[in-house]
């Protein structure tokens, strides 16, 4: 009789608390698993979104677009929050903050191949998180016409 007075009172205050903390324990464990896949999931956009921004770079280089064109030993430097105002098409849809990210163009000097000249540049995009010294960084090589060139340096038909 006394096994049937004892499932008629409930549960005990021991059994309550142990209760709470197995749920504690386990609410913790998938808020922790859902921020880290927040983070992960926006650090993944930043990369993206540095590519790209390294390839329209890249374009307009190569195309010999002269305001993207530096002299040797003088980069074209964008700081953080630069961006938006030296690259106008930034600040539209598609790109999701101009703030965070920095980049550099770096006039590498002349290459010649086949008898034509062109400039060899370095592209280097950086961005970080919001609040956050960390920075990730990827670079590419390009190469464009060269800036004002002498009337002596044969450049390619089509290519500036």
């Amino acid at each position: 009789m006394s096994g049937t007075t004892r499932l008629q009172r409930g549960l005990t205050v021991v059994e309550t608390l142990i209760a709470l903390a197995v749920l504690g324990i386990v609410t913790a464990a998938v808020v922790t698993t859902y921020m880290s896949s927040i983070r992960n999931n926006a650090d993944s956009g930043r990369r993206t979104q540095s590519a790209q921004l390294l390839n329209l770079l890249g374009r307009r280089v190569a195309g010999g677009e002269a305001a993207m064109l530096p002299a040797v030993n003088s980069p074209l430097e964008w700081d953080y929050g630069e961006l938006g105002d030296g690259i106008p098409e930034l600040t539209g849809e598609g790109f999701a903050n101009p703030e965070l990210y920095r980049a550099t163009i770096t006039n590498l000097g002349d290459i010649t191949l086949a008898g034509a000249t062109r400039v060899r540049y370095q592209i280097e995009v950086c961005t970080r998180a919001a609040g956050s010294d960390q920075e990730r960084c990827t670079s590419g090589f390009t190469a464009s016409v060269i800036p004002n060139p002498p009337e002596d340096v044969s450049v390619l038909d089509g290519l500036n």
